[in-house]
């Protein structure tokens, strides 16, 4: 008999769109976030924000001049309070082209910085005020400084003093990982290749080595890998058969989007890519929520400890929502929803 407990985070990026249009506070933010706190409430469980700080500070800068900034900065403030009093757990997320990016007061749209997509692109100094200030914001939000963290585009950084800036500033969780996968582009650099386990591991200096002497935690992601074919069955059917529930609540384009404009490479399906084994998140992100069962079942199988589900409010569809409650309404008393500040 299987007595494992399997302790969940739900987390969510809490943020715009980092593409050629970042998209409205109310469709990407406001509204998708709202129906989270429901359905969080219904279950009386708690989810974890990873708050995009950096785009908080930039509304700041310009609210004393555009009167629509300081609108959406003020919902995004009250909603984010909101969260916290509702028992939901704020913890800190960098994009760091938000620190180079501008408004455009004429156009009333931002200019996004594509030189500094990941921490990696960015100064030691600069690193440094992005997380002292981010860690400020958090703070003037729950009366604690954040204690995880999970890097924009989940390139965790592999320079040593900028990992040991976050022991600085008291941040000793990450949730940057996602196993099993590797990408190198100009957006994002990652090799979590070897990270095949549902279990957090301590770690010291480099996120790839686990060190039992480590003061830092690591959560990855929870993924699977399955068959190509498998996968492009089950996408095509749910298109078919759910179409009218698969509009994503967010109204911008991602870097995604910037991708595919510079990418020629042929996307035809073959007989290749159907048989290569593809790789699955745990997310509620438009129609990924199929498949969060079958994870947890995987993990349940493997007697291991760790479930990390992620997603945007950017992303959820009607059908997001429903496979959320879904999964909510079939917990067992050997599934835990945790936060990491408990």
């Amino acid at each position: 008999m299987n007595n494992t407990i399997i302790n969940i985070y739900i987390t969510f990026d809490y943020e715009l769109f980092l593409g050629p249009k970042t998209g409205s506070v109310e469709n990407c933010l406001l509204i998708p976030t709202d129906k989270l706190i429901y359905i969080a409430k219904k279950h009386n469980v708690h989810f974890v924000f990873f708050v995009d700080v950096l785009y908080i500070a930039k509304m700041r800068e310009y609210i004393d001049i555009v009167p629509s900034l300081k609108s959406d900065y003020n919902k995004v403030m009250t909603q984010l309070k909101k969260l916290k009093k509702e028992g939901h757990d704020l913890q800190l997320h960098l994009h760091p082209q938000w620190y180079y990016s501008s408004y455009d007061v004429k156009s009333e749209s931002w200019n996004m910085d594509f030189e500094h997509y990941k921490l990696s692109d960015c100064s030691y100094k600069d690193i440094e005020i992005m997380i002292n200030e981010g860690s400020k914001i958090i703070q003037s939000l729950t009366d604690v400084n954040p204690i995880a963290f999970r890097a924009g585009g989940f390139s965790f950084p592999i320079d040593v003093s900028i990992i040991n800036l976050f022991s600085k500033y008291n941040i000793f969780k990450d949730s940057s990982a996602l196993m099993f996968e590797e990408k190198k582009t100009c957006f994002q650099t990652y090799d979590y290749s070897r990270i095949s386990e549902f279990n957090s591991y301590k770690f010291k200096e480099n996120i790839l080595e686990e060190n039992a002497n480590g003061v830092f935690i690591e959560y990855p992601i929870s993924c699977i890998r399955i068959f190509g074919l498998y996968k492009s069955i089950i996408e095509r059917l749910l298109r078919f058969f759910q179409k009218k529930n698969l509009f994503i609540s967010g109204d911008g384009k991602g870097i995604g989007y910037v991708m595919n404009m510079h990418n020629s490479e042929n996307k035809n399906i073959n007989i290749r890519n159907l048989m290569q084994k593809k790789i699955i998140r745990a997310s509620f992100d438009a129609n990924n929520g199929y498949w969060v069962n079958k994870i947890k079942n995987t993990i349940r199988k493997n007697k291991q400890s760790l479930m990390v589900i992620y997603g945007h409010p950017k992303n959820m569809t009607n059908y997001s929502y429903k496979k959320l409650d879904s999964f909510l309404d079939n917990l067992t008393e050997k599934d835990c929803i945790s936060i990491f500040n408990e």
